[in-house]
Order: structure tokens, then C-alpha cells, then sequence
């Protein structure tokens, strides 16, 4: 380990290993170097440190060949581009020295890569995860790098605390020249000090935007528009899918909870990839609700001129997909060992229907009541509302009546939809319907307005 330079409020550190040992099978070195340097940083009682480590001495290929194995898919070189199954992950870059006083080294900085170019590196296009749940490379490190980098930073606050601090004790003994220094120490420190106080409230901003970042597949328009603020509620046209695990009490029972938990891990896991497949980062999983989900297809229609419709078929589509996957995955189980089975008997009832929403954010600080102020504090909370919301959940909730009295043999689920979606994809040629007239299977819908008929998809 060797310090490269380093000021009050930054340092940077370059880790090389020795020559001969390859630094993928000592991995975990690099996690306990970073933890000695955390140990430092709190020894000194620094805040606001943030550590980055960039530039990775570690062989892409072998890396994930070796130590993420549970990454299934084939990892590949083409030209100046690097395939994680049909995924460009990474590209290729030429590393761009840097002068730090007499020293000449590599912190990161790149350009495009050129043929010829010997200091080269694959720098990372998107987040990878193992397992669908650890991230173990992130977008921008630099592979293949000829070293690690490790770059700290830090508030300069805890500085000036400590020359005054050591100002005061020695306050008698201090020159006229002295004392004026102290003044102007001071006076940096109450800078300092506003300054801490700005990045504070700043933190705090983005603590609150951290509510809406934690849910999968926000599209980050609607990030970049939280940080101005609240986002204004707004009428447009969407599709809402709820979908809901067939007898799911029944499942739990008979595969036991580890099991029951681990199936429905790998069927969230099937919905969000199929949500990404066909709406990518528009697609908004909205929330999971016990052993069901609420989707929304077409939340770009916020940021439109014109309604675009096409999130309608999109959401068919999603739904198709899902079934298919579970039943491809169910057909695989046939040469599979029985503790290697899984989602034997999942079935997922869909009810989906297209319509206006308000969408946006719901917002209280704090409410009056008679005489006292209730603080609330800051939640923020971005959400649909609308009537199509809760009309594509009562047909969800219909459609097990319907499939109960199906008489096909072992159905249990199955895609219903409402009359708006039928409206915009009748002529169709991808997707075919069955009518249901619910008033014939005597079956009555609660509602504010009569929900007479929907369909299913064949």
C-alpha cells in the first residue's frame, strides 16, 4: 500500500499486490483494507467521509468466472466490448495518466480506447448482481487496472476544531499576531460551520428522495423531477395490472416456509425481469402486497405531450411472458431432483385494465388539530389513484370466481381484462379474447359503476 498524496478534506492510496499473486483469489484483502481505512477515518472522528475505489487490478473474466459463479450466464470479449450473456456490461477504455507532484499515475480518468493502446481497462456500463440481490460490480469501476485506487474524502470541520481547540489552551501564551490568527481560525470555523449546515439540510433532501429510489423500475425522470420538489399530481392515461399467487395459503402449508419463501423470491424475481424485458425502466412495480403486485405500464405519460397507448399491449405482453416462464419452469422440474423443484404448483390469477390515474406525489407536514400542530414529519409518497386502479383489482379478485367455476381440468389461473383495454386492442391480431358476461354466472361485482363483463385472454 502506498499513499500517494493526500490534504486536509482528501487522500488517495494505491494498493498493488505482489508480484506473482493473482488478486482474485485473495478477494477478500481488498474488503479488509477497506475496513482499516474505515477503522482510521473513525479513529480520527472525521465526518462526511466518503471512500471510492475505482480503478480494480482484478481480471474481469476471471473474476466472474471465478468468484461470482452463481452469475449463470456466459461472460464473453468482442472487440472493445465485454458480453454478460446477450448484455454489454462493460467497454473497453484507455486509462489517462495524471501528474501528482513528481508522481505520474492513474486515478481514473479515461478516454476512448484505441488499437495499440497497452494501459487499457473494462470500465463497467451498468450494475451487475449475483443472485438477482448482490451488487459485486458497479457501473464506472475500471477492470484490469495495473493497481487499485483508493480515494478519500472527508468535511474539513473536525480541523479548525482542533487548532482552536488547541488555540484556547494556550490562549495566555499567545502573541498579539497569535490572537488575530485565532480570530481568523474562528471565523473559517462559523464558514465551516454554515457550510456543514447547507450540506445537512442537503442530506436531508436526499434522505427524503431515498423513499421513492428504493422502489424497482422508478424511471429516473421522475428522480430528477423529485429534486426540484415535489412532483405535481397529474392526470394520464395508464395501464394497471394487479396480479395475485393462486391459493397461496395452501402452498405455504405444503412446502413449509423456507421453501414457500425461496419460490416466491424466484417469482418476484420472474416479474421485475419481465417488467424490464418489456417496458424496461418505465415499467413501475408499484407495490407487493402479501403474496400479490400492483404494476403500472405508461407512467411515462407524465412527461408526454400526447397519451401514448402502446403500454396497453405491453402489459398483455408482460402478463404472457410471466405465465410462460412459470410454465416453462415447471416442465424443466420433470428431470430435476425433488428438492430441486421449484414453483410445481404456482398459478398467478392477472386483472388488468387501461384508464385515467392521477399520479404524483401525496404529501403532509402537518395537520391541525383544534388548537395543537401535529408534525408529521417529511414522508413523501409517489403514487396512482384513479377508478381503473381499483377496476383492474376487482377483476382480478373476480377472475378466481370465474376460474372456480371453469370446467377446465387443473386451471387455476389465468389474464382477465377490463372493457378499456378491449376497446384499443379488439383488432388485435396478437391477442385474442373470451367474453364473460358476469350477469349470466351470477356473479356481482360491488362497485360504483356496474362492471357487467369482462374478458380473458386465450
Amino acid at each position: 500500500m502506498h499513499f500517494i498524496y493526500g490534504k486536509n478534506g482528501e487522500c488517495v492510496l494505491r494498493i498493488k499486490f505482489k508480484d506473482g499473486i493473482d488478486p482474485i483469489f485473495d478477494y477478500v484483502s481488498e474488503m479488509h483494507i477497506q475496513g482499516m481505512i474505515e477503522s482510521v477515518v473513525d479513529l480520527f472522528e472525521l465526518q462526511n467521509v466518503s471512500a471510492s475505489n475505482t480503478l480494480k487490478e482484478y481480471d474481469l473474466k476471471r473474476l466472474i468466472e471465478i468468484k461470482f459463479s452463481n452469475i449463470h450466464e456466459k461472460c464473453r470479449e468482442v472487440g472493445n466490448l465485454f458480453y454478460l450473456g446477450q448484455d454489454i456490461i462493460a467497454e473497453k477504455v484507455t486509462l489517462t495518466p495524471e501528474q501528482i507532484k513528481t508522481n505520474t499515475i492513474y486515478l481514473g480518468k479515461t478516454r476512448p480506447y484505441e488499437i495499440g493502446d497497452t494501459n487499457w481497462a473494462w470500465r463497467i456500463m451498468k450494475n451487475v448482481y449475483m443472485s438477482n440481490k448482490y451488487l459485486v460490480l458497479k457501473k464506472d469501476e475500471l477492470y484490469n487496472s495495473p493497481y487499485f485506487i483508493c480515494q478519500i474524502k472527508w468535511n474539513k470541520i473536525r480541523y479548525h476544531q482542533s487548532i482552536i481547540k488547541l488555540l484556547r489552551t494556550n490562549k495566555s501564551n499567545l502573541s498579539p499576531f497569535g490572537k488575530s490568527y485565532a480570530r481568523l481560525i474562528k471565523n473559517r470555523l462559523l464558514e465551516e460551520q454554515e457550510k456543514t449546515k447547507i450540506l445537512v439540510e442537503k442530506q436531508k433532501i436526499e434522505n427524503e428522495l431515498y423513499q421513492l429510489l428504493i422502489r424497482d423500475y422508478i424511471h429516473p425522470f421522475f428522480i430528477r423531477r423529485a429534486r426540484l420538489g415535489l412532483i405535481p399530481v397529474k392526470k394520464i392515461f395508464v395501464t394497471n395490472i394487479f396480479l395475485d399467487l393462486a391459493q397461496s395459503t395452501n402452498l405455504r402449508i405444503t412446502l413449509g416456509d423456507e421453501r414457500f419463501r425461496k419460490d416466491k423470491n424466484i417469482f418476484l424475481n420472474l416479474i421485475k425481469k419481465n417488467i424490464n424485458i418489456v417496458d424496461g425502466e418505465w415499467g413501475w412495480l408499484n407495490k407487493v402486497m402479501g403474496d400479490g403486485c400492483y404494476i403500472v405500464f405508461g407512467a411515462n405519460n407524465y412527461f408526454e405531450q400526447e397519451q401514448n397507448f402502446d403500454h396497453i399491449k405491453n402489459a398483455l405482453t408482460f402478463s404472457r411472458n410471466l405465465l410462460s416462464d412459470i410454465e416453462g419452469i415447471k416442465k424443466e422440474n420433470k428431470h430435476k431432483l425433488p428438492e430441486d423443484i421449484i414453483l410445481s404448483d404456482f398459478h398467478v390469477r392477472i386483472g388488468i385494465e387501461s384508464g385515467e390515474v392521477e399520479i404524483g406525489e401525496a404529501y403532509e407536514r402537518e395537520i391541525e388539530a383544534l388548537d395543537q400542530q401535529i408534525e408529521l414529519g417529511t414522508l413523501r409518497i409517489f403514487d396512482t389513484d384513479g377508478y381503473s386502479v381499483h377496476v383492474a383489482k376487482r377483476i382480478e379478485e373476480v377472475s378466481k370466481i370465474i376460474i372456480k367455476q371453469d370446467d377446465t381440468k387443473n386451471k387455476k389461473g389465468g389474464i382477465f381484462v377490463g372493457e378499456e383495454v378491449i376497446k384499443h386492442l379488439k383488432n388485435n391480431k396478437n391477442f385474442n379474447f373470451k367474453l364473460i358476461n358476469l350477469s349470466k354466472k351470477g356473479i356481482e361485482v360491488r362497485d360504483i359503476k356496474s362492471i357487467k363483463k369482462i374478458w380473458e385472454l386465450v
